[in-house]
This record gives C-alpha cells, sequence and structure tokens, in this order.
C-alpha cells in the first residue's frame, strides 16, 4: 500500500513539475464591468440608451483619469446585480427607474443619485459601487454627472429634446 502511495505522489510530482514547465499565458480584459438594471422594457432603445451611457462614462472616466477607460455593458435584473456585485463580477451597477430597487439596498456600497429632467419628466438614476477603493470612489464620483451630462447619452435618452431643454438636476 505505501509503494502505492509512494508511485503516487512521485506521478503527482512529475506532472507537476511539467506543468509548471509549461508556457502558461494569462489574457485579461482592462474593461470596466456595468450592470445595468432598467425598469423599462426591452427594446433596441434600451439597449442604445445602455450603449450611449457607457460610451459616455468610458469618455468621462478617461478624461477624468488621463488614460483610455472602456466600459461594458450588461443589462441584467436587481437580484443579480447585486450578486455580481457583492462577487467582484461587475465593478459597478447603474439603474434607471424611478426608484432603488430592494435587492440593491445593501450595505458597503456607496451609491451616487441623480435626477434627470426631461421636458417636465424627471427620472432616478443611481450608480452603485463598492465602497473601500478610494480611486474608483473619485473617478466615479468625477464622471457619473459629465457622462450623464453627454449629450450623446441625453439624445438617446430623450431625442425629441432639444440638449437645451435638458439638465441635470440634482447629484450626490
Amino acid at each position: 500500500m505505501k509503494t502505492a502511495l509512494r508511485f503516487g505522489f512521485i506521478l503527482f510530482a512529475f506532472c507537476g513539475s511539467a506543468v509548471a514547465a509549461a508556457d502558461v499565458k494569462v489574457v485579461s480584459d482592462r474593461s470596466f464591468q456595468l450592470a445595468i438594471v432598467d425598469s423599462s422594457r426591452a427594446s433596441i432603445a434600451r439597449d442604445a440608451l445602455h450603449a450611449a451611457f457607457a460610451a459616455s462614462l468610458a469618455h468621462a472616466m478617461s478624461a477624468s483619469c488621463g488614460s483610455e477607460v472602456t466600459v461594458k455593458n450588461k443589462a441584467t435584473s436587481a437580484d443579480q446585480a447585486a450578486f455580481g456585485l457583492s462577487h467582484n463580477a461587475y465593478e459597478a451597477v447603474l439603474v434607471i427607474g424611478k426608484s432603488l430597487p430592494r435587492p440593491l439596498m445593501i450595505s458597503g456600497v456607496k451609491r451616487l443619485r441623480a435626477s434627470v429632467w426631461l421636458g417636465g419628466r424627471e427620472k432616478q438614476v443611481y450608480l452603485i459601487f463598492n465602497d473601500g477603493d478610494a480611486s474608483l470612489e473619485t473617478y466615479l464620483s468625477n464622471s457619473f454627472a459629465d457622462a450623464l451630462g453627454d449629450p450623446r447619452f441625453l439624445d438617446i435618452l430623450d431625442p425629441d429634446l432639444s440638449t437645451e431643454g435638458a439638465h441635470l438636476a440634482d447629484s450626490r
């Protein structure tokens, strides 16, 4: 029995060293992962709105940090977004709707909120991210209002309204 165990250990040690000697290539994705929770129905217009916000956020974050930032967005439910945020699958969650969904009322996160008025209608927009990363908080705090005020995003949000009539009412 000891011989069989010893042989197994030697075989394991040999295989382990063969794996260690193999070339290892690490591929990473340097993009910012953004989950989007939207109370409106799925449509091409909603997907265009999400893509426009991601592009606006990428532009604002790139300007804030001084290097190119790409933002990948994914529409998801509030439950999945909360799970992904707590397990670091997403760096941030964007919520567009009347109020913050209950699953995203979690502790250990920072919340930025803005009210966007468009032609007398108000939309609440929340950006939620994990607490504890001071540089991420700085970049997102500086970029959130810029991204919401970007004409590309506002034009998609309400194409019938000229950008002069749209404004960011409140952001905290």
